[in-house]
């Protein structure tokens, strides 16, 4: 590999969570290094972003039509995107959105696709980066096309049938709001209130700190191996849609758990009318 490949990959001031974690600062130092391709996840791209920052559609990373909703687009599909914004076999991706949930989503689907060792997430995303006073650009400039090798991993996506067979070896965690949770909101697309039998809450928002950067390492870690105890064990996570769900994903497999996310999530299950949901019983 190349050297300053290799010095981008292991550099110290990568700041945690097993390197998938960049400050600002490392950034900003590393913004001409050829190797580092910034991706921003968003909606638009005529917006101020962090110089020479590839946008990347959340649209052409989910799927909005069909059924379930937010689900992977084809892997073939999701190559001709990364490569189409500069990403190659050697670049080592930056990524950032209009909201934290875009930038794990974005970083499941690149574990997903074999890449997950050469992403990671700029902390605190770019309200930070501007927060600090660091450079903005106006201008987009085209990046050049290059050639990506995909290695899919099936592991990290789980299925209606894996989420339903489950064992008791098989944590399962929903990352949505506790109202969600115990059936006191129903939130679009779901068909029956509740939660998957045997889920554990721990919404998505929790994994943050005010201001929107991770919460401490130690903390996080703390957190999970009360949520998960066996350090073996697999762990399934989903929301509503697979969206807010890559954020404690994104945590775990940072932290070296073995995650799968089940991508079609509690839409897909509560609209199967031949499969349990449980919630909030106010019936003595």
């Amino acid at each position: 590999m190349n050297a300053i490949l290799m010095a981008v990959l292991t550099a110290g001031v990568i700041v945690g969570l097993d390197h998938n974690i960049v400050s600002p600062a490392w950034l900003e130092q590393n913004l001409d290094n050829p190797y580092v391709v910034v991706m921003e996840i968003g909606t638009t791209a005529d917006r101020p972003h962090i110089p020479g920052a590839r946008f990347v559609s959340i649209d052409s990373i989910v799927k909005r039509d069909g059924w379930p909703p937010d689900e992977l687009p084809p892997a073939g599909e999701l190559r001709r995107v990364f490569e189409n914004a500069g990403v190659g076999d050697r670049s080592r991706i930056i990524l950032y959105g209009d909201s934290p949930v875009f930038a794990t989503r974005a970083w499941f689907t690149l574990e997903s696709l074999g890449l997950g060792d050469r992403v990671a997430i700029l902390d605190g995303g770019f309200a930070r980066w501007t927060a600090e006073k660091r450079p903005v650009a106006a201008k987009r400039i085209a990046p050049l096309p290059a050639t990506l090798t995909l290695h899919p991993d099936p592991n990290r996506i789980a299925s209606l049938a894996e989420i339903r067979d489950a064992g008791p070896d098989t944590i399962v965690i929903d990352a949505r709001s506790p109202y969600e949770f115990h059936g006191l909101r129903r939130g679009v697309n779901v068909t029956r209130r509740g939660h998957v039998p045997g889920a554990e809450c721990s919404p998505w928002s929790t994994n943050y700190a005010r201001g929107g950067s991770f919460l401490p390492e130690a903390e996080l870690r703390a957190r999970y191996e009360k949520l998960v105890p066996d350090r073996n064990a697999r762990v399934i996570v989903y929301c509503r849609t697979g969206m807010d769900a890559s954020v404690p994903y994104f945590v775990l497999r940072s932290l070296g758990y073995d995650v799968a996310l089940y991508d079609g999530s509690y839409a897909e299950w509560s609209r199967d009318r031949s499969l349990p949901v449980a919630r909030l019983s106010f019936r003595k």
